[in-house]
């Protein structure tokens, strides 16, 4: 994502006659850090670029739009997808060390560590979840922390936002918003219409 926010600064200004005008600073791309969700939502300012997508017929314009638009709505709507995405950036940025931090009394903010958010996450799509619920309730499953409930709630209810997730980034740059050098990096491919929302 921080290559995206690169391609779209560069496409914004490479008219400009300044080289290093061309590309964010070192600091703008430090300040992000591993937050995936400030990074997912910069990589969302690139959808203003709709309008000036080209091509010479119409209606593949009007598809891709569509496309997009559909990408938008998800990355910003979509609440278990961007609370999954606050977890894992929670972990990426300060969490990482919880548990030393823990053991070695530390200072702990409220909210508690990643896994716990995770696996308070895990419980309630269990909970609300009428096929995962009643195989937990049949004791196929000795308890959360039993294996076989992850896989099966990651696989069935996690992977697919991740999925579209990628998806909706790689046609940012097959479709064209991020300009045509990024264009060129990749091509149109299984994931551009593919939509799992």
């Amino acid at each position: 994502m921080k290559c995206m926010v690169c391609y779209k600064k560069y496409d914004n200004n490479r008219n400009n006659k300044f080289f290093y005008e061309h590309f964010p600073s070192y600091e703008e791309i430090k300040d992000y850090g591993h937050n995936i969700d400030k990074l997912r939502k910069e990589v969302l300012k690139n959808y203003q670029g709709m309008s000036e997508m080209k091509n010479s017929d119409p209606d593949i314009i009007k598809k891709l739009k569509k496309q997009l638009e559909k990408d938008r709505d998800f990355m910003t709507s979509n609440k278990d997808f961007i609370r999954i995405l606050k977890i894992v950036s929670k972990y990426s940025t300060t969490e990482r060390y919880y548990n030393l931090d823990y053991v070695t009394r530390k200072v702990m903010k409220k909210g508690g560590s990643p896994q716990f958010m995770m696996e308070k996450f895990i419980f309630e799509i269990v909970k609300n979840d009428k096929q995962l619920s009643n195989n937990f309730k049949k004791n196929k499953w000795n308890s959360l922390n039993d294996d076989k409930i992850w896989k099966e709630v990651v696989t069935q209810k996690i992977k697919p936002y991740l999925i579209e997730f990628r998806s909706a980034l790689c046609r940012q740059f097959s479709f064209g918003i991020l300009g045509d050098k990024a264009r060129s990096v990749i091509s149109i491919d299984e994931y551009a219409f593919k939509h799992n929302g």
